[in-house]
């Protein structure tokens, strides 16, 4: 697992720092989107497709107050809820 990494049912799935990569403590919509097509590909290399990437919440979902960034709380906020906003987000 990469450093960021968190494991969830089985799978290894990318970490706030895996998203951070200028390291300024926010994920861009660039950043966010860089590991995701990333993370797609590796899965389809690896024969797994990601079947609920066509859910996968949008920037907007995620940045729950509209700072142009994702806080580490604000991705915390979300994939601590196993993907769905937990009590307290949007």
């Amino acid at each position: 697992m990469g450093p960021g990494m968190v494991r969830r049912m089985g799978m290894n799935m990318p970490g706030f720092s895996d998203f951070d990569a200028d390291n300024d403590g926010r994920i861009s919509q660039s950043e966010l989107n860089a590991v995701r097509s990333e993370r797609r590909s590796q899965r389809a290399a690896q024969g797994y497709p990601m079947r609920g990437a066509a859910n996968a919440p949008s920037f907007s979902d995620l940045d729950a107050d509209g700072s142009g960034g994702i806080s580490r709380d604000e991705f915390s906020r979300f994939h601590g809820a196993g993907g769905r906003p937990q009590a307290g987000g949007r």
